[in-house]
């Protein structure tokens, strides 16, 4: 793939064998439904881990990490990343400087800017 812009919201959401159980392909499927003719997109990455707390995913450019999610939160995910609507109160946050640079690096993204996407 070639270069995205920087200001393109991304979702990277797990599908580690435990994130599937809990229903990521779903999840990645309502999510991909749901952000058609959206200036956003979803992708897939490994295992967050965080195995113990439902579907994970990296938001990026916010730098966080979700976790909790289930396949109806994907309208919800959708707006949070095209409208900056509040995820659902159920769906836990994780963020910092580890995670923020674990979302650049999934992103293809250096903090510094735009860099090349993942293929």
């Amino acid at each position: 793939m070639g270069k995205r812009a920087a200001s393109v919201p991304q979702a990277w959401v797990c599908r580690g064998g435990k994130c599937r159980k809990a229903g990521a392909d779903e999840l990645l499927e309502g999510l991909a439904r749901e952000l058609e003719g959206r200036a956003a997109c979803v992708g897939v990455t490994g295992c967050l881990d965080r195995c113990k707390k439902g579907v994970a995913a990296l938001l990026w450019p916010e730098g966080v990490q979700v976790a909790k999610l289930k396949p109806k939160h994907a309208e919800a995910l959708a707006e949070h990343l095209t409208e900056g609507s509040r995820l659902p109160k159920k769906v836990e946050v994780r963020a910092g400087k580890k995670t923020r640079k674990k979302a650049a690096k999934r992103a293809g993204r250096s903090d510094e800017g735009p860099g090349r996407s993942a293929a």
